[in-house]
């Protein structure tokens, strides 16, 4: 799990700790708590890379819900 405080106002969400190529491994799933979208992600040198929804309800604090990654 992932939790993040303020919604980015570009939409987008980089998790630098889970960057391609560390020894996290890849990332399968990821899903944002309370919310149904289909979350789009990318998993780069930089980090993952999360494209969100419009933020709804889910303005000032959220969670993601990441699989495939050992942190």
């Amino acid at each position: 799990y992932a939790f993040m405080l303020g919604w980015p106002t570009d939409g987008t969400a980089l998790i630098k700790k889970l960057a391609k190529g560390t020894k996290v491994g890849e990332v399968k799933t990821v899903k944002l708590l309370g919310d149904e979208s289909n979350i789009q992600f990318e998993q780069t040198e930089s980090g993952l890379k999360i494209e969100l929804p419009q933020p709804g309800s889910l303005k000032d604090a959220f969670v993601f819900r990441i699989e495939g990654a050992i942190v």
